[in-house]
């Protein structure tokens, strides 16, 4: 069966019945190192703590470089023996109210179809979000669900704008990283990198509107990396007029 094959078979209607009741058990947050966080998870979640996000980060991620995407991406840093999430506290989330996105659609995935050519524009016509279901091995089947309503239990939005916004930026973010890649040398991809990091995950005010911080910040990253390479094609111009 491939890649496609599998989604088919996972993928969901918002109304489609599914069975599962959380029992509390604490399994899913347990050897765990893929709890991805958007820079909204980060956000909210130092805000609840009453850190920045830097401090927040800093104390319960580890950053790496996504091996297809090329792009600075934050998880959740598993904790001891059992390797535990770090928000863990006696079998319950110590975040509930803000836990990241991933986990508090669990066990329903989201994925999305985006729109070509739309990169970076909120909620762009034509991006789609869609769901799948993937049977969990803790908890167990006494409750029945849809997905509208699993969803509505953290006031999320079926077609929220900000999902598709994120993913559009990184999709963008992605390309222009790997671009840079083909003319940067390591030291200064790292800084370029650095700089995404900041602005993307950590520049933000937890006093004041996400949302409004996440779009300014969006624009200062893509500006830089599209200046530096339009400043690398206008180098390698140069060397190849210098060079006839």
């Amino acid at each position: 069966m491939n890649r496609l094959e599998e989604y088919m078979d996972l993928k969901i209607g918002i109304d489609t019945p599914f069975r599962f009741h959380c029992t509390q058990c604490g399994d899913c947050c347990i050897n765990r190192d893929d709890i991805i966080l958007t820079a909204k998870d980060l956000f909210f979640i130092a805000q609840k703590l009453g850190n920045t996000p830097y401090e927040t980060a800093a104390q319960n991620g580890e950053v790496y470089i996504g091996n297809t995407s090329r792009i600075p991406i934050i998880r959740l840093a598993p904790k001891g023996l059992l390797r535990h999430c770090p928000f863990l506290k006696d079998n319950k989330c110590a975040v509930h109210d803000v836990k990241p996105t991933v986990c508090a659609t669990f066990p329903i995935g989201r994925m999305i179809e985006l729109s070509p050519g739309k990169c970076g524009d909120a909620a762009s016509e034509g991006s789609r979000i869609e769901y799948v279901f993937v049977n969990p091995s803790c908890g167990d089947h006494s409750e029945t669900h849809t997905v509208r309503e699993w969803l509505g239990r953290f006031g999320m939005d079926l077609e929220d704008p900000f999902f598709i916004t994120w993913y559009e930026t990184i999709s963008e973010l992605s390309m222009l990283l790997r671009k840079a890649e083909e003319c940067t040398d390591t030291e200064r991809m790292e800084k370029l990198r650095a700089t995404v990091f900041y602005y993307l995950y950590l520049d933000y005010d937890v006093t004041q509107d996400f949302y409004v911080q996440f779009q300014s910040n969006t624009t200062v990253f893509m500006n830089v990396l599209k200046m530096y390479l339009q400043e690398a094609d206008t180098d390698k111009l140069s060397c190849k007029t210098t060079s006839k």
